[in-house]
Formats: C-alpha cells, sequence, structure tokens
C-alpha cells in the first residue's frame, strides 16, 4: 500500500473489516468443532469396531473349544467302548473253558 491509500482508509473501513474478520473467526469456529465432534466420532466408531472385533475373535475360540471338547468326549466314549468289547470277548472266552 502506498500513503496515498491509507489516507483513505477510514474509521468505518476498519470498522467493516474487524466484521468480517469477527464473522470468519465465527466460521472458522463452527468448523473447528465440526471437526472435533467428527473426530470424536470416528474414535468411538473404532473403539466399537474393536469391542465387535474382539467378540468375534472370544466367540470362535469358544466355539472352538466347546468343538475340541465334544471331540475328546466321543473319543473318550470310543476307548470305553473297545474296552467294554474287549472285557466282554474275553468273559464270553472264559465260559467255554
Amino acid at each position: 500500500m502506498d500513503v496515498g491509500t491509507l489516507g483513505s482508509f477510514s474509521v468505518s473501513d476498519a470498522a467493516t473489516a474487524q466484521g468480517e474478520i469477527a464473522a470468519i473467526a465465527t466460521k472458522l469456529g463452527a468448523v473447528s468443532k465440526g471437526l472435533d465432534s467428527a473426530a470424536s466420532f470416528n474414535d468411538r466408531m473404532a473403539d466399537v469396531r474393536n469391542n465387535a472385533l474382539g467378540g468375534l475373535v472370544d466367540a470362535d475360540l469358544e466355539r472352538e473349544t466347546a468343538k475340541m471338547q465334544a471331540l475328546q468326549v466321543r473319543q473318550q466314549l470310543a476307548y470305553q467302548a473297545i474296552s467294554m468289547s474287549n472285557n466282554s470277548a474275553q468273559n464270553i472266552l472264559m465260559l467255554f473253558r
């Protein structure tokens, strides 16, 4: 700016500029608040997602544990059935002696 332009700058021009700056600052504040709110929402959604994934992993582990226990019970029952059938065969043989 040259000195001639500064001389034509009035108090009303300064007041207008100050009003415009205040309006822009208000808009920036609203945008900043909106961004903070969006960031907070994203953080909450990430927490929900992580909790949900943890629940799925836990559910899968529980299901697999139940399957494994069921298989172990079946195996034990099979061993007992084989043992009983072996004993039965030996008992029948003893009858013929």
